[in-house]
């Protein structure tokens, strides 16, 4: 199982949100290119980078240092966050990003992200952010106009997709443990890879993860722990191992 720690940018400046609101954010004082090259240097295989200001609709004021963490850095970068065009999901991947992550763009154009994922195999993930029961859609601010299930109905045809990227909402940013019956939930529904996000901050909480036994799990994205201290990247490496 590996771990992915989580870059999140707002205007170039790395934060985290708690429940994925943008009134409730915490600001780091960290670089970009200085966390990303301390995750890499301490074990990360692969980085998750979040553009929040695309994420919640306006324009981004981070791709541009987003394709230069692509460029600059060796190792494979996984980016999400407002994708909601064909064209940002092909510059990310023509840049060299491992792999693209689009969620309302999946609701709303499914016939274009199957084509895009045929292209791309194992390049475009998809992600099913939860609160609740409930999927949402534009950034975590609206439900969106399918259920898990109709999604993951669309897409079961397909092996093309890379991992389905997992998030409960109201878990998110809390470090409160993650919610691996959302996950078991989505993998009975079709989900074939999965990447758990959302309230792990302790090691146990990883622990219980590979306890849970469910195969499908093939990573877990590790944000505000990481940079609250709670322990050492190269901890949660050796535990997920």
């Amino acid at each position: 199982m590996e771990i992915l720690p989580a870059v999140d940018i707002e205007d170039g400046k790395v934060i985290r949100l708690r429940h994925g609101d943008p009134a409730k954010k915490t600001l780091y004082p960290q670089d970009p290119f200085a966390l990303a090259e301390r995750y890499f240097a301490e074990g990360a295989s692969m980085l998750h980078v979040v553009d929040l200001d695309r994420a919640f609709g306006g324009p981004s004021h981070n791709e541009a240092l987003i394709l230069s963490l692509i460029e600059r850095f060796p190792g494979r970068l996984q980016i999400g966050g407002g994708v909601r065009e064909s064209g940002i999901l092909e510059r990310f991947l023509k840049a060299g990003a491992s792999r693209v992550v689009v969620g309302t763009l999946a609701f709303r154009s499914p016939d274009e992200v199957l084509g895009l994922a045929a292209a791309n195999q194992g390049r475009v993930c998809i992600a099913l952010d939860c609160k609740g029961e409930r999927l949402q859609a534009n950034g975590w601010v609206q439900d969106a106009p399918c259920g898990l299930q109709e999604v993951l109905g669309r897409f079961r045809s397909t092996k093309a997709l890379g991992p389905y990227i997992v998030t409960q909402v109201e878990r998110d940013g809390t470090l409160e443990g993650p919610d691996i019956e959302l996950v078991r939930r989505a993998v009975l529904l079709g989900a074939h890879r999965v990447i758990l996000s959302g309230g792990v901050g302790a090691l146990e909480h990883i622990a219980a993860i590979k306890r849970a036994g469910v195969s499908q799990i093939e990573g877990v994205i590790v944000g505000k722990a990481l940079l609250e201290g709670c322990f050492a990247l190269s901890r949660a490496i050796l535990e997920a191992s």
